[in-house]
């Protein structure tokens, strides 16, 4: 029950972080156009300030990518305007057309760089703190990392044959009746429920500090 508990708090704290991300980069740009005419100058800002998500969101493609020896060819962090949106990086790969499940491994690594960044950063106990220089750190990097961990559309192009993916392994674990001994999914299932617990304050200190900013936003771009 514990690890039902965790799974799904854990998939509703990703999902509100998706949305409270997307809405503070809007609110982010309309505040900095107070200041700024020039589109320039703003996407500029906004890349240095998402600048740490976005290299571990790309070196996580360009690792996954090296790994799966699809041969990346070209990595930046720069930003540039693609189809009126803007992109923060990017990594170049090969991509065979009939392959469809290493790019899908590759488009979602971020997720899992973000993830496991999140983890050792607990299991180091670097956040929170005692010291308080230490604590705007971390809790500038999470909230860095945590709104740069999703893949974009065209990362996700591949995703749609997940689901037959996941159906066939089920299939064949139902039809060969394969089972696991007690011992070992009493083991995996701790260490899923610790995994899962650790990384809970990362998650909901991302939460809590994008709420806070997109109110603080809100309630300064009236006045300005």
């Amino acid at each position: 029950m514990n690890s039902l508990i965790l799974l799904t708090l854990f998939i509703a704290e990703v999902i509100a972080i998706y949305f409270l991300a997307h809405s503070l980069l809007f609110l982010s740009f309309r505040l900095m156009r107070r200041f700024f005419h020039s589109d320039t100058i703003i996407i500029w800002l906004t890349a240095i300030l998402y600048l740490p998500g976005t290299i571990l969101h790309e070196i996580s493609h360009y690792f996954f990518a090296l790994l799966l020896v699809m041969n990346p060819e070209e990595v930046s962090i720069l930003p540039r305007i693609e189809k009126n949106h803007i992109r923060l990086g990017h990594v170049l790969y090969r991509k065979h057309p009939s392959d469809f499940i290493r790019p899908i491994i590759v488009g979602i690594a971020p997720f899992f760089g973000a993830i496991g960044l999140l983890w050792v950063i607990q299991i180091f106990h670097l956040f929170p703190s005692e010291v308080w220089w230490q604590n705007i750190l971390f809790g500038y990097l999470i909230l860095a990392i945590t709104a740069n961990m999703f893949s974009s559309k065209q990362d996700l192009i591949d995703l749609i044959y997940v689901v037959p993916i996941f159906l066939i392994i089920g299939a064949v674990i139902y039809i060969f009746q394969i089972q696991l001994s007690p011992q070992v999914v009493i083991q995996i299932t701790k260490t899923f429920e610790l995994f899962f617990s650790m990384i809970q304050i990362p998650l909901l200190f991302s939460i809590i500090a994008h709420c806070i900013l997109i109110i603080g936003v809100k309630i300064i771009l009236p006045l300005l």
